[in-house]
């Protein structure tokens, strides 16, 4: 993960802290990060050509344009 990513889910981690979110502690955020990043692609890759429900088509397509953005960023 780049240091541009990891630092935009970090502050986005520490924008949920700060607005009350209970999950995102600040002890545990850089964790979380990389953590969520592994997740998310793993999901991704584990479901890639399945067929899918409607609701999980539209799930794999919001994992697949966050992945671009991160990807990006």
């Amino acid at each position: 993960m780049t240091d541009p990513t990891r630092a935009a889910i970090v502050r986005a981690l520490a924008d949920l802290w700060a607005n009350g979110c209970l999950v995102p502690a600040p002890g545990h955020q850089e964790r979380l990060a990389v953590v969520g990043v592994r997740r998310w692609r793993s999901v991704a890759r584990r479901h890639r050509g399945r067929r899918l429900s409607h609701a999980a088509e539209e799930g794999m397509r919001l994992n697949q344009y966050v992945l671009r953005k991160l990807s990006a960023a």
